[in-house]
């Protein structure tokens, strides 16, 4: 990134507004960008954010070569993690139509498939409200399941959604707490909230050590996201009386052992501890957090 792509050093944290930060690994230099890390929130962030046209024209690309960013070599496996963390604490689906937002999610993929696994459980219907930037939607495979665009999250309506995803996109947001915000406030009471975020801040550590480097990928990704942070999220954010977390823990492996055996092992192997150990130990890759709304 040059200097004209960068939007001037900040000295707060962007999550939580806090000075209390320190450097803990460079990102780039001439000009020079480092990770801070919030000793208040315990997000990482990039000291300096991709000016909002960089963004643009970075994302305006972002689906050009045809893909839509299904990074789960099975996308049912998603699914079916998500209803079977949060889909039982949605209570009664018979006969129930459901809504679902679906923060960042690409052509759909995977809400179409958690909306099959919600018909399959007994709800009558899921319509799916989807923002993002891809220029194509995915088919859900039965008329039960509706799709409808938004184009931009401030358009989605408070107390409206039964479920929420925001899987693997905060961290791509330079100002991501007033998004986390409406989206939490776009649940209903009873509804389930999902995100999940990149935590390689100590693998980047680690393989530093080694005598070799980890991609952080930015400016695509500018935030870090771990354990320390999701537990402190909704104090941090003036909603713990409201809401709840179900589930905070090591994210899913997005790969399988027979299409990619040696990634698959080894990412099994670095999360098994992160769920015994979830604050002293951060070798995991990523976090997910199951939340409910509670009134």
């Amino acid at each position: 990134m040059d200097e004209a792509d960068l939007e001037a050093t900040r000295p707060d944290c962007p999550i939580c507004g806090s000075r209390n930060r320190r450097s803990v690994l460079p990102l780039q230099e001439s000009p020079d960008v480092a990770l801070m890390h919030c000793l208040d929130c315990e997000a990482t962030s990039a000291s300096r954010m991709p000016r909002p046209d960089v963004l643009d024209r970075y994302y305006a690309g972002y689906y050009d070569n045809g893909e839509e960013g299904v990074t789960f070599d099975r996308p049912t496996r998603f699914a079916r993690h998500v209803y079977r963390h949060g889909g039982p604490h949605l209570g009664a689906l018979e006969g129930r139509a459901l809504r679902m937002v679906d923060f960042g999610g690409g052509d759909g993929t995977h809400s179409a498939l958690i909306a099959r696994e919600l018909l399959a459980h007994g709800a009558s219907s899921v319509r799916i409200e989807l923002v993002d930037h891809s220029p194509s939607t995915a088919d859900p495979g039965d008329a039960r399941i509706q799709f409808e665009r938004v184009a931009d999250v401030e358009r989605i309506a408070p107390g409206m959604a039964d479920i929420v995803l925001a899987s693997a996109v905060l961290e791509h947001i330079p100002e991501p707490r007033p998004v986390l915000l409406h989206l939490l406030s776009a649940m209903k009471p009873g509804g389930i909230f999902y995100a999940r975020t990149p935590h390689v801040v100590p693998l980047m550590k680690l393989a530093r050590t080694l005598g070799t480097s980890l991609d952080f990928t930015y400016p695509g990704h500018v935030h870090d996201m771990g354990a320390r942070f999701w537990d402190g999220a909704l104090d941090r954010l003036g909603m713990a009386h409201d809401y709840r977390i179900l589930r905070s823990a090591p994210s899913i492996v997005e790969t399988t052992i027979d299409r990619h055996f040696a990634r698959t092992v080894l990412a099994y192997a670095l999360k098994w501890p992160g769920r015994l150990f979830p604050h002293h130990y951060g070798l995991v890759g990523g976090w997910e957090v199951f939340l409910r709304r509670e009134h």
